[in-house]
């Protein structure tokens, strides 16, 4: 591994973590990596649009990709660092091995990678629980391919930039993961089946050092499939990829009141009226549990032929809260790449057993599906599929929530409510509810294993937008404490980034403070040229560089490198005669064309009320909503 002098020590981790994923991927693929050697390198200005390139036996890294301080580092930034890491590895077989013909195939080839770096870290790293992490990147792919935009992941690409750049999107990467987890799952009779593997091991020894198309690996693994005496579907597997491969968008299956019906159709953001006319149809793997038995996966296909089906399988249904008949759970495990919608009355049962069983040691319904139902919800309630009664029901539950994915897709979800709210009284009473579910599970949070971490530093982020008045109180005094001693480790890293929404407040002087992320690398050159330049005083912060991953600004500029490794936090009163200092700060910067853009912000300025200490919601504070419970109205 190549890295500059000064950043040895946090090179580590990456130096631990590479060899270790490199043998996974041998044992896990049968093949060893072809090359007598592998180098590392990170550079410090990359260029490249990404965190790093998979070169064949040289892979390169932006410093900022691989950087990780064990006293300082977030627990994100450390699964982030892993994670990228396996991703490159990944495609020393995949990409390099073998190497797919054409852009049109790219898909596969990142899809492949993605959904490698989640399997090994589960893997190697179990308490990361990162096949549950990995809902979350298809929960973001569903919600592209949900759109009019979208594109199908094979389709024509011509041969100029122009024309390839744009494949790397979040259709190749997460939408093609998404179908690389369902092919495995079509195959599989248990999770130690190794049909999927064996499939796989076949395409990179029949096609190493060439290239290929997707129906390639289709047929290898059919060829496996054909000669396992437990092969329990006899579809071709090219034919039933051709249908999620070779159009956009993806199914929602509906599950009929009568429990045993299921149908489909093309699921949009935004419905066509004609919808219902569409033509477009998937070969769907329907995985699914039963009330009599909620953990045992049963799998029906509804072939691209049929718009609904009888699911033959199961007796039929009795009454919905006692019976043991039909579909209690659709795409069980979230393995499928599609939607389930239940009627009013299931959605409701699902409710229940939610708020009943979530917090008990054996819940019946997994961390995943929980994740995966209120995602649904959501955005069934979104495409107004489905009534937002019903869909903050299904929230009820999280008071008692302990896990991290289950609360990261509940507040996605707010987080468009509430923006849609905005000018809304209803938007009063939605914080309010959330508040109500965020106190107990702050006050229960506690900052221990890996997902423990993630889930406080969750929660706390989450306190603050939603106005949680200790969590808000916390919040300031953690920045207090970290302006103070930036380097002594006395604040919890995780929680750094909510403290630092704390920098940017007006307190009795009408005092305000700005933050603004640089290259500088001297505090006495730092703080002359913000006062030569924008005429305001600065009190200089020293950062590491591992806590900040923006843009510096002004990046053009020869005063500045594009890693970022200092903080400066400017003061200043409000005058009559002067304008603000933020004022003369937002002035400079589009005089002299560094005006901040949402991706690549040139500043970060974190604004917030000063709440005082003795600040506390009512007790009697309503914490329901329009629609929800019948006295919002």
């Amino acid at each position: 591994m190549y890295t500059a002098p000064h950043l040895l020590e946090d090179g580590h981790l990456a130096l631990q973590v590479t060899p270790e994923v490199l043998q996974f991927y041998e044992a896990r693929f049968g093949i060893e990596y072809k090359l007598p050697k592998l180098d590392v390198i990170m550079l410090p200005d990359f260029k490249s649009g990404s965190a790093a390139m998979e070169n064949w036996g040289l892979i390169t890294f932006s410093v900022s990709s691989l950087l990780y301080d064990k006293r300082r580092s977030t627990t994100h930034a450390l699964q982030q660092v892993t994670s990228v890491i396996a991703h490159e590895l990944a495609h020393q077989w995949f990409g390099n091995l073998v190497t797919m013909r054409w852009w049109t195939d790219l898909w596969l080839n990142e899809g492949f990678a993605t959904y490698a770096d989640y399997m090994a870290l589960t893997e190697l790293r179990p308490e990361w629980r990162m096949d549950e992490q990995l809902l979350s990147r298809l929960q973001r792919a569903l919600v592209m391919d949900s759109l009019e935009t979208s594109r199908p992941v094979h389709g024509p690409v011509g041969g100029r930039r122009s024309e390839i750049s744009p494949t790397f999107d979040g259709i190749s990467y997460s939408k093609g993961c998404a179908l690389v987890r369902m092919v495995q799952e079509m195959v599989s009779r248990s999770p130690n089946d190794t049909i999927f593997f064996q499939g796989l091991h076949r395409y990179l020894t029949k096609f190493e050092f060439s290239n290929t198309v997707d129906t390639d690996l289709w047929d290898a693994i059919d060829e496996v499939r054909q000669r396992s005496p437990h092969d329990h579907f006899h579809l071709r597997l090219a034919d039933v990829m051709r249908t999620w491969t070779h159009q956009s968008g993806y199914p929602v299956v509906s599950v009929a009141k009568d429990g045993v019906t299921i149908s489909q159709r093309r699921f949009r953001m935004a419905p066509r009226r004609d919808e219902a006319l569409s033509s477009q149809r998937w070969s769907v793997p329907f995985f699914f549990a039963t009330r009599s038995n909620p953990h045992e996966k049963y799998l029906h296909f509804l072939t691209e032929n049929e718009v609904s089906a009888r699911v033959s399988l199961l007796a039929p249904p009795n009454d919905v809260s006692t019976g043991t008949g039909g579909i209690f759970l659709g795409n069980l495990g979230r393995k499928g790449f599609y939607r389930v919608n239940y009627s009013a009355r299931h959605w409701a049962h699902l409710a229940a057993v939610l708020r009943e069983t979530s917090s008990t040691i054996a819940p019946i319904i997994s961390p995943i599906d929980r994740a995966g139902l209120l995602d649904d919800a959501f955005e069934l309630g979104r495409a107004a599929a489905m009534k937002y009664q019903h869909v903050l029901g299904l929230t009820e539950f999280l008071s008692g929530e302990k896990a991290y994915v289950p609360w990261l897709t509940a507040l996605i979800g707010f987080s468009y409510m509430k923006e849609r709210l905005s000018h809304s009284r209803v938007r009063v009473m939605l914080d309010s509810y959330v508040r109500a579910l965020l106190t107990p599970a702050i006050a229960s949070s506690k900052s221990g294993k890996h997902e423990a971490r993630l889930l406080t530093a969750l929660l706390f982020s989450a306190g603050w937008v939603y106005e949680h008045p200790k969590t808000r109180v916390e919040a300031m005094r953690l920045w207090g404490v970290f302006r103070k001693r930036p380097f002594d480790n006395v604040v919890p890293s995780d929680l750094l980034p909510t403290g630092k929404k704390a920098c940017g407040m007006f307190d009795g002087d009408n005092i305000i403070h700005l933050s603004v992320w640089c290259g500088c690398s001297s505090s006495r050159r730092c703080g002359k040229w913000w006062r030569r330049r924008v005429g305001i005083r600065v009190e200089f912060v020293q950062l590491p560089a591992v806590l900040f991953r923006t843009s510096p600004p002004f990046s053009n500029s020869s005063h500045y490198n594009s890693q970022p490794v200092a903080a400066v936090t400017a003061t200043g009163s409000k005058s009559r005669s002067k304008p603000h200092p933020w004022q003369r700060l937002s002035q400079y910067l589009l005089r002299s064309g560094s005006e901040p853009s949402w991706n690549r912000p040139h500043v970060a300025v974190f604004q917030a009320q000063v709440l005082p200490e003795e600040y506390a919601a009512p007790a009697d504070e309503p914490c329901y909503l329009n629609r929800f419970f019948p006295s919002a109205h």
